[in-house]
Parts: C-alpha cells; sequence; structure tokens
C-alpha cells in the first residue's frame, strides 16, 4: 500500500516535471521572440534617429539658405532704393536743366 502510494506520487511528480519541461520550453521560447522583437524595435528606433537627425541638419541648412537669401534680398533691396533715389535726383536735375534751357 505504501509502495503503491509512492509509485503513484512518483509518477504525479514525473508528470508534474514534464510539465514544467514544456512550460520552461515554451518560456523560452517566447523570451527568444521578445528578444526578436526589441532587437527589431531597437534597429526602428536608431533608423528613426538617424532619420530625425538628418531631417534636423536638413532643417537647419534650409534654415541658413533662408537667412542667406534673406541677407541677399535686403541688400538688394537697399541697392535698389539708392538706385530710385539716383533716378529720382538725376530726374529732378533733368527738370530742372530743362526749366533752365527753356527759361533762357
Amino acid at each position: 500500500s505504501n509502495y503503491g502510494r509512492l509509485t503513484e506520487e512518483n509518477l504525479d511528480l514525473e508528470r508534474a516535471m514534464e510539465d514544467l519541461r514544456k512550460e520552461k520550453f515554451n518560456l523560452a521560447k517566447d523570451l527568444e521572440f521578445c528578444r526578436e522583437e526589441v532587437a527589431k524595435l531597437s534597429s526602428q528606433i536608431d533608423d528613426f534617429r538617424s532619420k530625425m537627425e538628418q531631417k534636423d541638419l536638413t532643417l537647419n541648412e534650409m534654415e541658413q539658405q533662408l537667412a542667406n537669401s534673406n541677407g541677399i534680398l535686403a541688400h538688394k533691396d537697399n541697392s535698389l532704393q539708392e538706385a530710385y533715389s539716383d533716378r529720382e535726383r538725376i530726374q529732378n536735375e533733368l527738370f530742372a536743366c530743362h526749366r533752365n534751357s527753356n527759361s533762357t
């Protein structure tokens, strides 16, 4: 009777051990899958970070080009204003000369 009970307990223990081995195997597979997913996500994050850094560089370059273009436009605007002022001065001088020649 004791032998039968011990044998039954031994079989129960072996079944429990086999269940634990299966669960350990399944957990190991799940862990490997999670590690692969983490590696993929890490790679995606690195790619995203690299693209963002490149976009920041591109944005900075575009901002610099815009600043340069605005500087050039301001310089050309000043040149045009000077030319317009010169034109008005010369035109006034021409009118004055024309009036002087008509009055003589």
